[in-house]
């Protein structure tokens, strides 16, 4: 087999395992940061999609902000998702009520970071133009449609 071949091989390998395996193990990250974060963090959501401008850029799949729901933040209780940019009881990285606790930024922006990381591993496990929602025992995928 040449390593053309090999490399082929390789990837197919590589994508059936994402497939088979890799929600299971972003389950077990996502678990490890509410241990972490010693269950002040219960569901974390981010948006996942490639873009569809045509400005002569490349469009290029990627993984939107990671968004935080914590247990001190009560959610909206007329609706299940508000008019917010993160959707009911989530905060962005930048919103007061994370920036308030001690060490959580640094933990969530750690755990963010990671997340840039997988991409491409994120769009073979969850899809393209999906929302993801990750709690200790599951995770969610929505379609997403954006601008």
């Amino acid at each position: 087999m040449s390593k053309f071949q090999q490399l082929i091989e390789a990837r197919k390998k590589y994508d059936e395992l994402i497939k088979t395996e890799g929600k299971a193990a972003i389950i077990e990250g996502v678990k490890d940061l509410f241990e972490k974060t010693n269950g002040l963090v219960t569901a974390i959501r981010w948006r996942q999609y490639t873009p569809h401008f045509n400005d002569g850029d490349p469009c290029e799949f990627g993984v939107g902000e990671v968004c935080f729901r914590l247990s001190t933040q009560e959610p909206n209780s007329d609706s299940d998702q508000d008019d917010s940019e993160y959707g009911d009881g989530y905060l962005s990285l930048w919103d007061n009520g994370i920036t308030g606790i001690a060490g959580l930024k640094g933990t969530l922006k750690e755990f963010s970071a990671s997340l840039n990381e997988i991409e491409d591993a994120l769009k073979i496990a969850f899809g393209d133009h999906v929302m993801v929602t990750a709690t200790v025992n599951k995770i969610d995928i929505e379609e997403y449609e954006h601008d």
